[in-house]
């Protein structure tokens, strides 16, 4: 029963997904692109000379939060999100 009910979930996002792929043509944002605009805020470039939390950063990007297009996309746009991200950033360098 509980796998017939995740067979019919996933068939369901998978449907969801294509719709909005095919049909709608919702295009999903480039992180090469964003991570480009991220590194020109001035912001991120005062994060980048630390050396102390350059490696996490790095790190982010290679494995981490920044790989996720959505995320990047709000630390653009989004005061309270970069706010945050900037103050988890400097408790990594204590």
């Amino acid at each position: 029963m509980i796998i017939g009910l995740l067979l019919v979930a996933l068939s369901i996002a998978f449907i969801i997904e294509l719709i909005r792929k095919y049909i709608l043509r919702v295009e999903e944002d480039d992180i090469h692109e964003l991570w480009q605009a991220l590194e020109k805020e001035a912001w991120f470039q005062v994060l980048l000379t630390d050396e102390h939390v350059k490696p996490h950063i790095v790190n982010m990007k290679d494995n981490g939060i920044l790989t996720n297009p959505e995320y990047v996309k709000k630390l653009l746009e989004h005061e309270g999100t970069r706010e945050g991200f900037i103050a988890y950033i400097q408790s990594k360098r204590r």
